[in-house]
């Protein structure tokens, strides 16, 4: 990284001899206006100082005069300025740029904070220009191709600050704007060089059914049958408590079909916050005695388990997670990634991450109900795995919504691979190439 004083430069040619060249640039707008000020020039410039990099992306627009000459100058007269965006605006993402906008490429959704961003106003398209997000029907990223650069603008501007602290049960969505952009930017400019996934995986959490022919509105040989007619996994989310209540004619189902169905730790007793206890003894107990209780389960119905915790109620401390590393679990999944007792241990660069390890060496995964499939998109687009969870209630009337949802996620990615938590857990990593040639693999 270089600091360079832009009150040196007096010219178009001495900026670019101050600024390195570099495989990509990221500047605010109010920079560029500086730039000019501090050179008493006109923008006509600017299109000459963007070869300074292959990929130029460009944030922080407002609705002034100067940064509207900025549009003008860079787009040949096809942006003309920035209007504001409602609250409720509608984001679109375009059609077949897997490549770039990922597992986002095609999706239409709410649901982004949009208080302090903006749309491009548009005048005569031409040239070599893309717009890669549409909000409230006006361009919002867009890509233009100059003569030795492709330059993004983003209408969003501001971008997200990773050192914030997340509410509970956060969703990402709300940051896309601030987000995805560079993002996108990022891995047109960079490719492989970045963090990445080449094995995107999900699986469908179940909590608390019993092993029996019906638990409420879940049967499961419905489930089966859903199976087949769409790709997926499914694990339960056993109580322990429970471990001898199966029922030898549904446990033979999960024998027989390994890769379908799967069981998962919830809780011990299940009883309300037993996980958000502070002392770490007590904690060390209820994991072990639940660990106990599944091998018993397992002698007794011969069906096997992951050492994975799912807390009951979402519950959970610090404290907890430390237990849980110690009696030989793989991971915890949970709805709320903040643990009960440490309510600002937890920022937004720990929420991007593939897995959260707040207070421990040990790895928590996030997981969402399946309302909103972009917001699973953002999930797999930054490499994290899918993990959906709901309740009997879901099936009350029927499999149809499961069948639909799980449709629609398997189109966010023909890559996506469905597995029991153990296999998911254990095999989510990112990876990423070296200038030299070097894979790098990072695992959880």
């Amino acid at each position: 990284m270089a600091v360079v004083s832009i009150s040196a430069a007096r010219d178009a040619q001495s900026a670019k001899r101050l600024l390195p060249q570099c495989a990509a640039l990221i500047v605010a707008v109010e920079t560029l206006s500086q730039m000019a000020e501090a050179m008493d020039a006109e923008v006509s410039w600017l299109p000459f100082l963007m070869d300074l990099a292959p990929h130029v992306f460009l944030y922080g627009f407002n609705s002034s005069d100067s940064n509207a000459d900025i549009l003008r100058t860079l787009t040949s007269d096809w942006l003309l300025g920035l209007d504001p965006l409602p609250n409720d605006a509608t984001f679109a993402v375009a059609g077949g740029q897997r490549e770039s906008c990922g597992q986002f490429s095609g999706l239409t959704f709410q649901g982004v904070d949009t208080a302090s961003d903006g749309s491009f106003k548009e005048g005569t398209l031409g040239g070599d220009h893309a717009v890669l997000i549409r909000a409230a029907g006006r361009p919002f990223l867009v890509r233009i191709g100059l003569d030795t650069s492709k330059v993004f603008l983003t209408a969003g501007r501001e971008l997200a600050d990773l050192g914030e602290t997340i509410p509970h049960e956060a969703k990402l969505l709300p940051w896309f704007s601030r987000l995805i952009p560079l993002m996108i930017f990022l891995r047109s400019a960079l490719g492989d060089r970045l963090w990445h996934s080449d094995c995107p995986q999900a699986c469908i959490i179940i909590d608390d059914p019993l092993l029996k022919q019906r638990y409420g509105f879940l049967e499961y040989s419905k489930l089966l049958e859903a199976m087949k007619q769409q790709r997926f996994s499914a694990s339960i989310a056993f109580i322990p408590w429970n471990y001898r209540r199966s029922r030898r004619q549904i446990a033979d189902l999960f024998t027989r079909a390994p890769t379908s169905l799967s069981l998962c730790i919830h809780g011990c007793d299940h009883t309300r916050g037993e996980f958000g206890d502070a002392s770490f003894d007590l904690l060390c107990g209820k994991a072990h005695r639940a660990i106990e209780r599944m091998k018993s389960h397992l002698r007794l119905f011969g069906v096997p388990f992951d050492k994975v915790m799912v807390f009951p109620q979402g519950l959970f401390s610090g404290q907890a997670l430390k237990a849980l590393e110690v009696s030989g679990y793989l991971a915890a999944i949970n709805t709320d990634v903040c643990p009960s007792n440490l309510p600002k241990a937890v920022a937004l660069r720990d929420l991007l991450d593939v897995a959260i390890t707040p207070g421990a060496d040990f790895p928590l995964f996030g997981r969402q109900y399946p309302r909103d499939p972009a917001e699973f998109a953002f999930y797999l687009f930054l490499g994290k795995p899918a993990f959906v969870v709901e309740h009997h209630g879901y099936f009350r009337n029927g499999y149809e919504a499961l069948r639909k949802f799980v449709e629609r996620l398997n189109s966010l990615d023909e890559r996506l691979e469905w597995k029991n938590p153990a296999t998911v857990c254990s095999r989510a990593a990112l990876k990423k190439v070296t200038a030299d040639g070097d894979v790098h693999v990072r695992f959880y």
